[in-house]
């Protein structure tokens, strides 16, 4: 009994700086065109602020889509918007969700087209919208800027 009680002692503070853990996820929605222009991440964790949401979200789109179903019981919903752009041509990609210690990490890559693309001459508001299970803490977003020719197109 005395040996285990020193081990976890002694393995404890260790446990704080063990590698994140992957995350399984599952997409929403990806898309160019939302009724959210500013950049945002945020962590979705009620029905009221996921319902809330997808009517800023579908509210540039008549008619609006259907709320998807998400249990918030042992889900949540991670959110990606980059904002308004002037054309085409950028994107994002949520590319993992880690429990890393006592939060979650959103990561994403961002894309931009290069500069000498033909992109279309359009209001763009490129997002991506993930559920993910449910889990206490504060999430952290990380983003990753991708060459062009890396992203994948959806």
């Amino acid at each position: 009994m005395k040996l285990g009680l020193s081990l976890l002692f002694f393995a404890a503070p260790l446990l704080r700086y063990a590698s994140p853990a992957a995350m399984s996820f599952e997409s929403i929605e990806r898309g160019t065109y939302s009724g959210i222009k500013e950049a945002r991440t945020e962590l979705i964790r009620s029905a009221d602020a996921f319902r809330t949401f997808w009517g800023e979200h579908g509210s540039g789109t008549n008619p609006p889509p259907p709320l998807p179903a998400v249990d918030f019981d042992t889900e949540m919903v991670a959110v990606v918007h980059r904002g308004d752009f002037g054309t085409g041509g950028y994107g994002v990609e949520v590319t993992s969700v880690e429990a890393d210690g006592g939060d979650v990490l959103i990561k994403y890559t961002s894309s931009n087209p290069p500069l000498d693309a033909m992109v279309t001459m359009a209001f763009t508001q490129p997002f991506h919208v993930v559920k993910i299970p449910a889990r206490a803490g504060p999430a952290r977003f990380e983003e990753l800027v991708a060459a062009a020719e890396e992203f994948d197109e959806f």
